[in-house]
């Protein structure tokens, strides 16, 4: 019930809108988008549940405790969030 789908899809392959389109019937509004900026994928995650409007501060916060523990630039991925998916100044809208 509490479920995500994460899924790496190359953008500039023929079929992505039709590939979007399915997961965007599959789990309306509910969908958020991350793009990778050096290799030209798109990242697709799919919530069973809407997860309501983060706000940009504790996904900030959050990002930099994950970034601690593995390693890994979450605070540059929170940033790229607002790249393609809906929000305002101060929240994420999933």
């Amino acid at each position: 019930d509490d479920g995500v789908l994460v899924t790496n899809i190359f953008s500039g392959r023929p079929g992505l809108e039709s590939h979007l389109n399915l997961l965007r019937r599959a789990f309306p509004g509910r969908l958020l988008y991350l793009t990778d900026e050096h290799r030209g994928n798109l990242i697709v995650m799919a919530f069973v549940r809407a997860q309501g409007h983060p706000s940009w501060r504790t996904l900030t916060e959050r990002a930099r405790q994950l970034e601690a523990f593995y390693g890994l630039e979450f605070p540059t991925f929170v940033g790229r969030l607002k790249e393609r998916n809906a929000h305002d100044s101060g929240c994420l809208f999933i």
